[in-house]
C-alpha cells in the first residue's frame, strides 16, 4: 500500500509540472494515475484490515478451545 501512495503522490506531483510547462495530454495522463494508484491503495488497505479482522476471530476461537 505505501508503494502506490508514493507513486500515487509522484504523479499528482508529476501533473503539477505537466500542467505548468502546458503538456495537457500528460496532465490528464498524470492525474488518471494518480487516482488509479490511489484507488489500488484503498482496496490493499481494505484486504489487509479483513485478513487482519479475521485472524482476530480466529485467534478467539481457538482460546475458546
Amino acid at each position: 500500500m505505501t508503494i502506490a501512495l508514493i507513486i500515487a503522490i509522484t504523479n499528482a506531483l508529476a501533473a503539477l509540472a505537466a500542467y505548468a510547462t502546458g503538456h495537457q495530454i500528460w496532465c490528464g495522463f498524470n492525474i488518471t494515475m494518480t487516482i488509479v494508484f490511489t484507488l489500488s491503495a484503498m482496496v490493499c488497505e481494505g484486504k489487509t484490515l479483513n485478513r487482519i479482522k479475521k485472524l482476530e476471530e480466529e485467534i478467539e476461537n481457538l482460546k475458546r478451545r
